[in-house]
């Protein structure tokens, strides 16, 4: 998605060139893998897609409305322009959000290493698996056995 993110920015660039060299008017729609539509246009899409549909030739505009018009473009090419920083800026944190799932899901299996899935396990680690849980078992056992100890000595009468 990174790709045609910035394939679509570069692409929307070449388009504001082409407004503001020839005064064109363009109309852009391009899907998404996700078949999300994705639109660029100037004046409108509906100006643009009126006028390939009726191709009938507008009268000329005067200074002021060219001003004014110009004026838009260059608003227009500035929103574009930040629109696609913050479309790369979501997609970067896609991306990290990610990558911190995975790292995240990596450290839950490592926090609790006895519910690792057992068939995901080599022999190696498997055998890694059983010497920990018979360390944890004399361990837990040792354990049990000073508290026992501990207990009776604090209770000789019992």
């Amino acid at each position: 998605m990174t790709t045609f993110s910035k394939r679509r920015a570069g692409i929307y660039k070449k388009l504001n060139e082409l407004i503001f060299t020839c005064n064109a008017e363009v109309g852009f729609l391009v899907f998404s893998k996700a078949e999300t539509p994705f639109t660029f246009s100037h004046t409108s899409m509906e100006s643009v897609f009126d006028k390939s549909m009726n191709p009938i030739r507008r009268k000329e505009k005067d200074s002021t409305d060219s001003l004014v018009d110009a004026y838009k473009r260059e608003r227009i090419n500035h929103m574009n322009e930040e629109y696609e920083k913050v479309l790369e800026a979501i997609e970067e944190e896609k991306d990290r959000t990610q990558v911190l799932e995975k790292v995240s899901e990596e450290r839950e299996i490592k926090k609790y290493w006895w519910k690792a899935p057992v068939q995901e396990l080599d022999v190696n680690e498997t055998q890694q698996m059983h010497d920990a849980f018979v360390e944890l078992h004399a361990g837990l056992c040792d354990e049990i056995f000073v508290r026992l100890l501990h207990a009776g000595a604090a209770n000789p009468s019992g």
